[in-house]
């Protein structure tokens, strides 16, 4: 027994001199050879070689950066003396940095401040005549962007939080190298004169909600090329397009029923425009010295004020569909350079007599057929309302939500964004009842897709609908 347990003793010690030969053999063999000392063939003491190093090199590897302050925060400190910070409202301070970064922050209104020498609150915005301040940043937490606050300077570019609800007038007045302003869907209300003379200002999309276009708005804005209504507005302002030379097509909504004097005057560049059934009054000079080719004025209007189409010089045809619409007796209420605009109206009208008094041609629309596609404009064609019978008798492809002639994916989008309260340049709530349930919600949406992929919706999309 003895003598057997003594074997296994010598077998397990044997086992593990044998394990440690192998595992000296392997660790041997895991070093290149080239990496031998080679007199005594003894690993190098210092493998991993210098250039196999895992170590960082602290000079040459990059780290992490250390946190840092955001670059525009808060101040700790007002210098109401300096020209580089102060308060421009009770909770409300500014800040410019040495990059030309203009931040304003805290919470609530910013003060009105004065412009033209108008009377104020306070005279003159600190941010007036200033060439140092290059982009604005507003914090979320101001609400209105004050009267006059921006008269004057010439920013770049500028970012308004959403919320920002209101922005007084001549606000951002005469900021000459501004190119575009996004305005946040929140804002309710804009200022007479907010956008006065920003002539390099190009577009501009008036968020949901806005009821008024005040007077000067935009008012010599005379780079602006595009110009999207949402049909919450109601009047557009005197003034309110002046100069705007670049202008070249104006949607009016179907929800605005006034018009201010000189609205669009010396529009150099419009050619189409539309009256909406609803407008009462043409004032003083609204269309003088556009580049209008036609245009409809529908039963509404009942006077077409002085010089509301003089210097029209490529107006060639008017209509007009209230036979009792009062047109001032003046060869310059509607005149154009070498041109005589052939004048539409019902026999025995207001319209048939100024066409004799100032030698136009006048044309009769008393038995027009307006189904007949030769005569009748749609609201998908040239104007929104028929050139014959106006308003009353318009035809309507059901599913054509944006009005342009034709059913496609362009229409689902317009009811989206219309859903959304999100700015559309033309909408047809009629049209836009694609699934004919009497309400226009996300499923008419739906409907106009499933129809453009021939798949099961109404069958009705696509047609003339009275």
């Amino acid at each position: 027994m003895k003598k057997t347990i003594s074997l296994l003793l010598i077998a397990a010690l044997l086992i593990l001199v044998l394990m440690s030969a192998m595992v000296f053999s392997a660790s041997a063999d895991s070093v290149p050879a080239s990496y031998y000392d080679e007199e005594t063939q003894e690993p190098i003491e210092t493998y991993p070689p210098e250039e196999y190093n895992t170590e960082p090199n602290i000079e040459t590897c990059a780290t992490e950066p250390e946190p840092t302050e955001p670059p525009y925060k808060e101040p700790t400190e007002i210098d109401e003396e300096s020209d580089k910070s102060g308060k421009i409202g009770e909770n409300v301070w500014y800040m410019l940095y040495e990059d030309g970064t203009l931040v304003i922050g805290g919470k609530g209104k910013t003060y009105n401040y004065g412009w033209h020498g108008n009377d104020s609150e306070i005279n003159d915005s600190p941010f007036k005549n200033r060439r140092d301040i290059k982009t604005i940043i507003i914090n979320d937490g101001i609400t209105y962007i004050g009267n006059a606050l921006f008269y004057r300077c010439d920013f770049t570019s500028i970012q308004i939080p959403d919320s920002v609800t209101d922005i007084g007038s001549y606000a951002f007045s005469i900021c000459e190298e501004i190119e575009k302003v996004d305005l946040p869907k929140t804002i309710n209300s804009i200022g007479a004169g907010a956008f006065y003379n920003c002539s390099r200002l190009k577009k501009m999309v008036i968020p949901y909600g806005i009821r008024s276009i005040k007077d000067d708005t935009f008012h010599h804005c005379k780079r602006m090329t595009e110009i999207s209504l949402p049909d919450t507005v109601e009047s557009i302002g005197e003034n309110a397009f002046r100069n705007c030379e670049a202008l070249t097509m104006v949607t009016i909504p179907r929800s605005v029923t006034s018009i201010g004097g000189a609205a669009f005057c010396n529009c150099f560049s419009l050619i189409k425009i539309n009256i909406p059934y609803g407008v009462k009054e043409i004032l003083v000079s609204t269309f003088n010295g556009t580049s209008l080719k036609s245009i409809t004025v529908p039963k509404s209007v009942e006077i077409i004020d002085a010089v509301a189409f003089c210097n029209c010089n490529s107006l060639g045809s008017i209509c007009f569909l209230n036979p009792n619409c009062k047109i001032v007796d003046s060869d310059s209420t509607i005149w154009g350079l070498g041109i005589r605009a052939t004048i539409y109206g019902y026999k025995g009208s207001k319209a048939e007599r100024y066409a004799n008094d100032y030698d136009h041609v006048f044309i009769a629309i008393d038995n027009y057929d307006c189904n007949n596609s030769m005569h009748c404009l749609i609201s998908s064609g040239e104007s929104d309302f028929c050139i014959i019978c106006g308003v009353d008798n318009i035809s309507i492809t059901l599913g054509d939500a944006d009005g342009d002639g034709d059913v496609s994916i362009i229409d689902a989008t317009c009811i989206q964004r219309h859903l959304a309260e999100l700015a559309v340049v033309t909408y047809n709530e009629i049209a836009a009842d694609a699934d004919g349930d009497g309400s226009v919600t996300i499923l008419d949406a739906t409907a106009i897709q499933r129809h453009i992929a021939d798949l099961p919706t109404n069958e009705d999309i696509g047609k003339r609908v009275e």
